[in-house]
C-alpha cells in the first residue's frame, strides 16, 4: 500500500532581512503647547493625545472619546482624521481638532489653544459639564455601592 503525500506543503519563508522589513507608518508631529515644541512620533491609528501622554506631555483633556471638547488644538499644517469627534464641520474646516481622537495622516504641527480661545467658547464646556453632572453622580453612587459591598480593594482593578 503506498501513502500519498499532498503536494500542497504548508512552507514558511525566512523573515525578510532587517533593511527589507515594512514598518507601519507614523507620523512626525511638532505639538506646541504653553509656549514648547515637542516633536511626536505618531504611529498610524493613534490618537495624539494617547502619544503624548504616554511621553508625560501634561494635556488638558477628560472624556478621550471626543465629546467633552476639552483637548482642542489648531492644526497649523497637515492633516488629521477625527472622523470620530464631536466638533461640527464648520469648525473642523477653519482647522480646528480635538487631539484625543485625532490621528495624523500626515506629518503635521498643531498648537494647543486656551479655554478662552475656543471658537466655540466657554459656554459649550459649561453645557457639557452640566450635561455630565447627573452621569458623574451615578457613578460616584455606583462607587459607593461597589465599596460598600465588596471593599475598597476592589476599586482598585477598575
Amino acid at each position: 500500500m503506498q501513502l500519498w503525500r499532498s503536494s500542497a506543503v504548508a512552507s514558511r519563508a525566512p523573515p525578510a532581512p532587517a533593511h527589507r522589513r515594512v514598518r507601519a507608518a507614523a507620523f512626525k508631529v511638532e505639538l506646541t503647547h504653553e509656549g514648547k515644541t515637542h516633536v511626536l512620533e505618531v504611529p498610524q491609528g493613534s490618537s495624539i493625545l494617547e502619544v503624548a501622554l504616554d511621553k508625560g506631555l501634561d494635556l488638558p483633556h477628560d472624556c478621550k472619546l471626543g465629546v467633552c471638547m476639552t483637548c482642542p488644538a489648531k492644526l497649523v499644517k497637515g492633516t488629521v482624521d477625527q472622523s470620530g469627534c464631536m466638533l461640527s464641520d464648520d469648525i473642523t474646516e477653519k482647522g480646528y481638532a480635538l487631539l484625543c481622537v485625532a490621528q495624523p495622516t500626515s506629518d503635521c504641527k498643531i498648537q494647543t489653544i486656551s479655554e478662552a480661545c475656543r471658537p466655540w467658547g466657554r459656554q459649550r464646556a459649561v453645557a457639557v459639564q452640566r450635561e455630565r453632572a447627573p452621569l458623574a453622580a451615578h457613578d460616584r453612587t455606583v462607587e459607593q455601592h461597589v465599596t460598600a459591598s465588596y471593599g475598597e480593594e476592589s476599586l482598585k482593578g477598575a
